[in-house]
């Protein structure tokens, strides 16, 4: 329950809430206490055999080491142990319907300023693989270039006092559901997401410049290869890429593949009225 009452969480899970009627993103990652109060010892004996298994594992290691040496390791703790049959694991998603739940959430907690985040709710289509990787992609630089510290709309919002450093965006793609969520501390919740609104449908009717999209794209580019000094991002990023069917290493080839035209045709797509919500938080409702 210590979730409860924390202002940016509440603002994030109760726009998911907002957005999906039905898949399961939309419950607490802890559950609730009442689901947590119902789990016996066999819940959780179930749960560690089916999931926590060698066959549904992948193990990367990364750093100056011998292959053989580290795969010697693993194979003889591995055969010093016993494990029962691979678990047949059947995944059952509900179907999700294509509107959002809700257009609006607004919950009060005690904030100095309000909290707004705007989400648009992916259509569910089953991407994957190839597919997959460069729908996620081309989402996130549309966003870069309509909302990053250099784009006009934020560089206006920023000097207007309606946003703070706090703004940001991220886009979160996988097989069997999608967002974008924008957004950050507001003194004017509702004006940043009548902005917001707006500010899309100017640039699906403009367009996007073609230098807005270079930059935005070597951008993407410059920081992915400066992330590879990182082992951690690199075990990170490389076993969530193999569990969606991609591979860490096609992320570049991608991004170079992304023409500007596949990034307005993914603007329009992506960014329908009909799929926004809104979730705000603040500390006492406006006054009337």
């Amino acid at each position: 329950t210590m979730y409860d009452d924390n202002p940016d969480w509440k603002v994030y899970m109760n726009l998911l809430k907002a957005m999906y009627q039905k898949f399961p993103i939309n419950i607490e990652i802890a559950g609730t206490i009442e689901s947590i109060s119902h789990i016996t010892k066999d819940t959780l004996y179930q749960c560690y055999e089916t999931f926590y298994h060698p066959a549904n594992m992948v193990l990367l290691v990364v750093g100056s080491f011998d292959p053989e040496t580290v795969m010697k390791w693993v194979r003889d703790n591995q055969a010093a142990k016993e494990f029962p049959p691979t678990p047949v694991i059947e995944r059952l998603f509900p179907q999700e319907p294509s509107a959002v739940a809700k257009e609006r959430i607004e919950f009060q907690l005690p904030v100095g300023l309000p909290k707004c985040l705007i989400g648009y709710k992916e259509k569910a289509d089953g991407l994957t693989g190839e597919a997959l990787l460069k729908r996620d992609l081309t989402t996130k630089l549309v966003l870069d270039i309509a909302f990053g510290t250099s784009s006009s709309l934020y560089q206006k919002w920023y000097n207007e006092g309606l946003i703070t450093e706090s703004f940001d965006f991220d886009y979160s793609g996988e097989k069997e559901y999608g967002y974008s969520i924008m957004g950050g501390d507001t003194p004017d919740p509702d004006k940043l997401a009548a902005q917001i609104k707006e500010g899309i449908r100017q640039l699906q009717q403009a367009g996007i410049n073609q230098e807005d999209f270079e930059r935005a794209k070597r951008k993407k580019i410059g920081l992915f290869l400066r992330s590879l000094n990182s082992v951690e991002f690199i075990a990170n990023q490389f076993t969530s890429y193999k569990f969606n069917g991609n591979e860490l290493f096609s992320v570049v080839p991608t991004l170079e593949s992304i023409t500007r035209e596949d990034v307005e045709a993914r603007m329009k797509e992506h960014f329908v009225p009909e799929q926004m919500a809104v979730s705000i938080v603040r500390s006492a409702s406006p006054q009337e």
